[in-house]
């Protein structure tokens, strides 16, 4: 069913209608090229910028926790310290240690770099 104005009479489409199609297809691609445009300028300003590296590090920093020192190639747990846990994620070795004061630690092995993340530790339950 043919609406007043769809058409010029002869099954083709108006011109002005013809014209706002036109337009809204511009409007469109400008906008999908400025989205490309953003997502390019960020992956190059998070790759560039040493400002972005350091928030990310704040999160997960590298530390030498005291939960395992490291001495002469191996990791040392202090006294009284037991290792409850291993499992591998992702890329990384999460190992929960048991602390001689009842505190218990995550950590992250890096196996390629030996480094290691101390993720979280936990108090002693007050009694």
């Amino acid at each position: 069913m043919e609406q007043p104005g769809d058409t010029a009479g002869d099954g083709a489409i108006a011109p002005g209608l013809m014209r706002g199609v036109k337009i809204a297809m511009a409007v469109m691609g400008v906008l999908i090229l400025a989205g490309f445009a953003f997502i390019g300028f960020e992956i190059y300003h998070r790759a560039t910028d040493p400002e972005y590296r350091a928030g990310l590090d704040e999160r997960g920093r590298t530390v030498r926790p005291e939960a395992a020192l490291r001495e002469g190639g191996a990791y040392l747990l202090p006294a009284g310290a037991e290792i409850v846990a291993a499992v591998p994620v992702g890329n990384r070795l999460a190992v929960t240690v048991r602390h001689a004061d009842g505190t218990q630690s995550l950590l992250f092995v890096h196996p390629g770099t030996d480094e290691i993340v101390e993720a979280l530790r936990t108090q002693p339950a007050r009694r």
